[in-house]
């Protein structure tokens, strides 16, 4: 992507330059070869503190003088983890609290005790859509093709809409190398004496990756193909329940680029998940265990086109346009009827449009304008058989919404301050005009030993109801209840406030505190409904605008390099999530957070080892701060041998302390997979 890159350069500015595509080419080169030298262990460990990233502000800064405090997850880093998916590759970034999906096999993720369905996800600057019509499945995204992850904590709805209340997580793809490459990855793991047959050596987890790439001349293109494969696991061997997906998740990528010169790029990409899983479950029924089989297919289709030119010195424009598909069809079966008892297809359509304008005045100021068109439609039916009767039912009836929004942004330098203010319209078929403003600035000092960075932001979330929330009919009737849409419901709105402090002694150490503060008002949550639950003789929640929260809380992290092949992070949040109508604490919210990891390379042996480590404290289940989940630690290992440039041998062991949630209590949200022993092998050129 044709971008300006601003930097900072000591003692005091930050300066902005406009460079042609050949050089940006050229940087990302760099970047990845850089990255491909881990396999050269004589090369020492490096905090990472001078890559680009662009999230925040959409123009390129380096990390640390972004005004936007920016968290990256580079490939070298995804790769020492040994990450499959999203989900993996985000797990130890500090404050991050992953969760999972509702109903559903996959995993989402929370920031600042914001829940998922106010995070907004994007690939390469792109929405990508909720797979359950609120939050975003990270498990759907696989990790082999990513470069790196950027992530904004916080209220981003000025430059990212409304989904954005929350947060932003950023991934960006990989860029091929010149020439033809190709990389390869396969692993596999056994859960021990969990695995659903009983014998601890079988491997009821594998994976593998493909990517190839080709350069030649103006054309770039590139394969990718990855599946995940599991059999789930059993906690009791001799019961009917099956935890963990059982099926295969699958993604597929093409991508074409053509630069017919430094001013000019155009990018081509089709991509598709597939996914095909099974989870087994019992119902208890008047004291009769009930065995059921819930199977889940679906498949999302993702066509994006991308346009990008260098006008003059001062001018870049950036066009996007991107059509995704969702379909999603679950059935769940009663083992001891001959039927199939319910399904339930859902059909997702979203397409966007948008074009970013960047204007140099000078080397002090960057104009940003952007204007984004974007619609989105859900449909949504059940069928239900008994030995009987057969019942077709419309949960969602061709729900449709569209926006058209406009955002500018000024980026200011003024000696050591830079200024960052912005402001978002946002035009909503079905709740009319919207507009949110931010700020944001970075004073910069440099004093004999450290670069201190002191970063303040505030402004306003806002959101729109999505369509399941407006529309939903979710009838389990067979199970006691039912989910019902509101269509009177409101936008949700929050005040946020962010203060950070940032020191760091190049090469060595890194050290940034954070505070943040946010209310948040009208929130979207379902509630009980005596009348109809009474009226029905089932348990009926309706979707209403019902919390008033206040989270407010703090982030501090430590990467330290104390010796050039030992590596130590540490992360721990607090976090004060508030109902503010009842004073008690938000649920699934803990208070303490910690993730910390030590990596140790070995130049003699050509390897590395790492050890990650989470903590997290208790939180509560219910809004009445009556029930809660256990307090819970997990630790994974992570080793990798070079045996040469071009093969890596991986192994790990993750949740080595085998802590595992009592599947028999509801309440308790300690991780679902016990003990995990893995091997694997990547081979790359």
């Amino acid at each position: 992507m044709i971008k300006p890159i601003v930097t900072l350069r000591k003692p005091t500015l930050l300066v902005m330059a406009v460079i042609g595509l050949g050089l940006s080419h050229a940087n990302k080169l760099t970047a990845q070869n850089n990255q491909r030298d881990v396999n050269n262990t004589s090369q020492p460990l490096n905090l990472e503190l001078d890559e680009l990233v662009v999230t925040g502000t959409r123009t390129e800064k380096m990390l640390l003088g972004s005004p936007v405090k920016t968290e990256l997850v580079t490939r070298m880093q995804i790769e020492k983890i040994h990450a499959r998916d999203l989900t993996e590759a985000i797990e130890y970034l500090p404050g991050a609290m992953l969760r999972k999906v509702h109903g559903k096999t996959g995993q989402e993720v929370w920031l600042q005790g914001v829940d998922a369905d106010r995070v907004a996800v994007l690939i390469n600057g792109e929405r990508v859509a909720a797979s359950t019509g609120s939050a975003v499945d990270l498990s759907q995204i696989a990790a082999l093709d990513i470069e790196r992850v950027e992530i904004i904590k916080g209220p981003t709805s000025v430059l990212y809409g409304s989904s954005a209340i929350g947060g932003v997580i950023n991934v960006f793809t990989r860029e091929p190398e010149p020439g033809f490459h190709y990389s390869l990855t396969i692993d596999g793991g056994s859960f021990g004496d969990q695995n659903p047959e009983g014998t601890s050596t079988d491997i009821a987890n594998r994976h593998v990756g493909s990517l190839v790439s080709l350069v030649d001349e103006a054309l770039t293109y590139m394969l990718t193909f990855d599946e995940r494969d599991s059999d789930g696991f059993k906690v009791d061997t001799e019961a009917w329940e099956q935890h963990g997906a059982i099926g295969q998740k699958r993604n597929g990528l093409a991508r074409v680029s053509f630069n017919p010169n430094d001013n000019q790029e155009y990018t081509v990409s089709a991509s598709i998940y597939d996914e095909d899983v099974d989870n087994l479950f019992s119902v208890n029924a008047g004291g009769k265990i009930i065995p059921f089989t819930k199977k889940e297919e679906a498949i999302r289709n993702h066509i994006s086109a991308t346009g990008n030119w260098l006008i003059a010195d001062n001018d870049s424009l950036n066009v996007q346009l991107y059509h995704d598909s969702f379909t999603d069809k679950t059935n769940q079966d009663n083992a001891n009827t001959p039927f199939m008892d319910q399904e339930r297809d859902a059909d997702m359509q979203a397409s966007s449009a948008s074009l970013q304008w960047d204007h140099h005045f000078n080397d002090h100021q960057i104009l940003t304008m952007g204007l984004e068109g974007f619609y989105e439609e859900l449909h949504q039916e059940q069928f239900q058989r008994t030995e009987n009767s057969f019942r077709a039912s419309v949960e969602v009836s061709d729900a449709k919404r569209d926006s058209l929004d406009l955002y500018v942004q000024h980026d200011a330098i003024f000696g050591r301050w830079e200024f960052v203010p912005g402001v978002r319209i946002q035009d909503d078929s079905d709740f009319g005009s919207h507009i949110t403003p931010k700020l944001n600035a970075l004073y910069y000092l440099e004093t004999i030993d450290n670069d201190h960075y002191f970063r303040f932001g505030m402004g306003l979330g806002y959101r729109v109801p999505n369509l399941k929330e407006r529309y939903f009919t979710f009838d389990h009737s067979h199970l006691g209840y039912m989910v019902i849409g509101n269509q009177q419901l409101t936008p949700e709105e929050s005040k946020n406030l962010q203060l950070g402090w940032s020191v760091s002694n190049i090469p060595t150490l890194l050290f940034d505190i954070g505070l943040f503060y946010n209310d948040l008002d009208d929130l979207i949550t379902t509630d009980i409904d005596p009348v109809q639950s009474s009226e029905t003789g089932l348990q009926i929640s309706v979707y209403k605008n019902l919390n008033k929260a206040r989270i407010k809380g703090g982030e501090f992290s430590l990467r330290w390099l104390p010796y050039r092949n030992t590596i130590f992070n540490w992360g721990y949040t607090y976090l004060d999530a508030i109902d503010r109508a009842t004073k008690k604490r938000l649920t699934q919210r803990p208070r303490h957070l910690v993730k910390a990891a030590i990596e140790w390379q070995f130049d003699l042996i050509k390897s590395d080892l790492s050890l990650n480590y989470q903590w997290q404290d208790k939180e509560w289940a219910d809004l009445a701060n009556t029930r809660d989940s256990p307090s819970w630690s997990k630790i994974d290992l992570k080793f990798n041998y070079h045996h040469k440039q071009q093969l890596t041998l991986f192994s790990g062991i993750d949740n080595l302390l085998d802590e595992q949630r009592d599947f028999s209590d509801s309440d308790d949200k300690r991780p679902e997979e016990g003990r995990m022993v893995y091997i694997g092998l990547r081979i790359e050129s």
